[in-house]
């Protein structure tokens, strides 16, 4: 089974999907429109200087950092061609993404059409009907705005677009000549280093591939046991070099997340609770697009009697169950359940990474598979009416349905892609669709802060502390919209429980000693920042104090902080310069820091 295949019965051709590109990329304009937004775009485009241009030096950088966790040098790449074209303009980086995802609809119609024939031997009509369904469903639905109308999506739909291409390559490869094969496995294996290199989700790729053998190409029996039979070595010879570049890219990601992105390892129960709500979420929100949100946020603690949880888990082993039992009636139940859950195993992994509990974004990829399925039933209607089996005019009812349904989800995308466009829209949205989101407060409040609006943004901080007391980082954020409103007073209290909480945390009671001087309790605040040695060493704190006062030459306290830190480490000739600073800053307050030091020895 390993050899040469016959020619497809229908071999869907790129009309269509040239088509469906074009509907998507319709759909999805609005995002051009879009600037960046703060969750993660400033931090990967707008404010990150190393990624721009095409020379050695930004070459070197793109293919050595793991900013954020992630070692991703073709999406750097692809962000660095769009600055050589477009500079920082937002709509040239959002017009990237449109066409990758209206790419990647017309690469889905003719993959599913292709795999559609290969496991029903339909004709081309058929076909073309079963990949373009598949192809409009899965690009139109909202769940993939995340992934297109963000910037820092451009690792998903750049990925899928050479995961794609490699599927293809591989179809290819499995039907062509022998003399021919192995030029079409090289190119799948290089688009899928390509895609390794856009995001590490797809290294699973060797066991979709591994699936896809067994059925709809039949390249390996239903039979695990024979897998291992000499006449199928051809197809293991296929599947190694995937699983040889799927190895080191697992390796790179787990590294590059352990390096950049602060990765935990997750309790076996709160393990269990991401797995059940990842999978199920897809689904759920695949069926009922309502209520997506940038963040489903980790919930805090673990809630195994949560009803909500164990529906989930009995749903989700009753489709197992199902597939299992229908495999021999109906492979393709559980080929596609494989895929499904291999896409997001890197995802629901007892490592975890961010905030998220899951995201819109994984559904980019392993929805696929069940939506093939999908697809494949409009083929299969087709050629149960041309056979007599039901009436003829079911077909056109079901295609008027379905374009109802397609229109209505693309009415859903459209609005949802207006979420993304900047960032007070997006977090204003945020804590409406999840209220219960830490994050989504204190990012709204973050940017209402930095319009001037103290007062909302101390709100949402509040609501924020209201669900998670324990974050001192809060009360900090708290006492600095305060001080915009000119109430120290206020915002002291603030500090005092943040250094409670945190007393090793010098930005905090950094804090504390500018409001303490600004309500002008100025031996408080001398008090306060010298207390600080019992928590970090007198060096470290040199090193703050010098970065501080670098940042923010004009503020007295972070002076008054290195003058103490200078006299901690005996450095008292820099200690007598720090004094002055702070005495032509604020005299008063260096009269209660007290004198300054006798002479000193000459500074090393």
């Amino acid at each position: 089974m390993s050899g040469a295949r016959q020619s497809l019965p229908g071999r869907p051709g790129w009309t269509d999907g040239l088509l469906i590109a074009g509907v998507t990329a319709l759909v999805f304009a609005r995002s051009l429109g879009h600037g960046f937004v703060a969750w993660d775009d400033e931090v990967l485009v707008r404010d990150n200087a190393a990624f721009r241009g095409l020379g050695w030096v930004q070459v070197r950088w793109m293919v050595s950092n793991v900013l954020l966790g992630h070692y991703v040098p073709i999406t750097w790449l692809s962000f660095a061609v769009d600055h050589a074209i477009w500079g920082l303009r937002p709509v040239g980086y959002h017009l990237t993404n449109v066409i990758l995802h209206a790419a990647n609809a017309a690469l889905v119609c003719v993959l599913a059409g292709r795999l559609v024939a290969l496991g029903s031997g339909w004709d081309a009509r058929a076909c073309r009907i079963a990949g373009a369904a598949t192809a409009l469903l899965w690009a139109l639905h909202p769940l993939r705005v995340e992934a297109v109308s963000w910037v820092t999506g451009r690792r998903d739909v750049l990925s899928a677009c050479f995961l794609f291409a490699a599927l293809l390559a591989y179809l290819k490869a499995v039907e062509a000549p022998a003399r021919r094969r192995a030029a079409w496995i090289g190119v799948a294996v290089v688009a899928h280093g390509l895609a390794l290199g856009s995001k590490a989700v797809v290294m699973v790729l060797p066991v979709a591939l591994l699936a896809l053998e067994v059925y709809p190409l039949r390249g390996l029996p239903a039979d695990p046991r024979r897998w291992a039979d000499r006449a199928h070595r051809g197809v293991w010879a296929r599947l190694a070099p995937f699983a040889a570049m799927a190895i080191p890219g697992a390796v790179a990601s787990y590294v590059g997340q352990g390096r950049g992105s602060g990765m935990v390892v997750l309790a076996p129960d709160r393990w269990f609770e991401k797995v059940v709500a990842s999978l199920g979420f897809h689904i759920e929100r695949t069926l009922v697009p309502v209520g997506l949100s940038p963040l489903y946020e980790l919930p805090r603690a673990s809630d195994l009697r949560a009803l909500r949880h164990w529906t989930l888990a009995f749903v989700l082993v009753c489709i197992m169950g199902a597939a299992l039992v229908l495999w021999r009636r109906w492979p393709a139940g559980l080929i596609a359940w494989v895929w499904y859950v291999a896409f997001l195993a890197p995802v629901t992994a007892m490592a975890h990474v961010g905030p998220q509990i899951t995201a819109d974004r994984y559904s980019y990829l392993p929805i696929l598979g069940p939506l093939t399925l999908v697809g494949a039933a409009a083929g299969a209607l087709v050629v149960a009416a041309r056979v007599g089996r039901v009436p003829p005019g079911l077909p056109r009812s079901v295609g008027i349905v379905g374009l109802l349904l397609l229109t209505g989800l693309g009415a859903l995308t459209w609005r949802q892609q207006g979420i993304w466009r900047d960032t007070g829209r997006l977090w204003a949205y945020a804590v409406t669709a999840t209220p219960g989101c830490v994050r989504c407060h204190v990012s709204l409040a973050n940017w209402l802060a930095d319009q001037g609006r103290p007062e909302a943004a101390i709100a949402h901080y509040e609501h924020a502390l209201a669900l998670d007391p324990a974050r001192s980082d809060l009360r900090v954020n708290v006492g600095l919209a305060l001080m915009r409103m000119g109430r120290p007073e206020a915002a002291i209290a603030h500090y005092e429980v943040a250094l409670a909480q945190v007393p090793d945390r010098v930005a905090a009671r950094v804090s504390l000693a500018a409001a303490l001087v600004a309500a002008g309790r100025l031996e408080e605040a001398v008090t306060r920042l010298e207390e600080a040695p019992r928590f970090t060493s007198p060096a470290a704190l040199v090193d703050y104090f010098q970065q501080a006062t670098a940042a923010q030459p004009s503020a007295p306290v972070p002076r008054l902080g290195l003058y103490q830190a200078y006299l901690r480490v005996e450095d008292r000739a820099r200690a007598r310069d720090a004094y002055a600073a702070l005495a032509a800053l604020h005299p008063a307050l260096a009269r209660q820091a007290g004198r300054p030091p006798p002479d000193a020895a000459p500074r090393p």
